[in-house]
């Protein structure tokens, strides 16, 4: 879920002070999409996945990818 969510939160931080907020939200998202994709070639060190080791590579951090989901459900109801 960090790897989704620390990124985003961070150009959030970054865009707090501007006017177009919808626009702002729908860049978090991306940004938010970009850092589940990088779980993609990681091994796991924490969670369940953990015990999968080398075979966890080239499977999305399933926390990350959900993560990124529930946000794009928001950033479309919002605007």
């Amino acid at each position: 879920m960090i790897d989704a969510m620390a990124p985003a939160m961070d150009y959030l931080t970054q865009h707090q002070e501007t006017d177009d907020v919808a626009s702002v939200m729908q860049e978090a998202l991306v940004v938010m999409k970009q850092g589940a994709e990088s779980t993609d070639n990681i091994v796991a060190k924490k969670g369940r996945a953990l015990r999968l080791g080398e075979r966890a590579i080239g499977h999305r951090d399933p926390g990350a990818e959900s993560s990124w989901k529930l946000f794009e459900c928001f950033v479309k109801k919002l605007g």
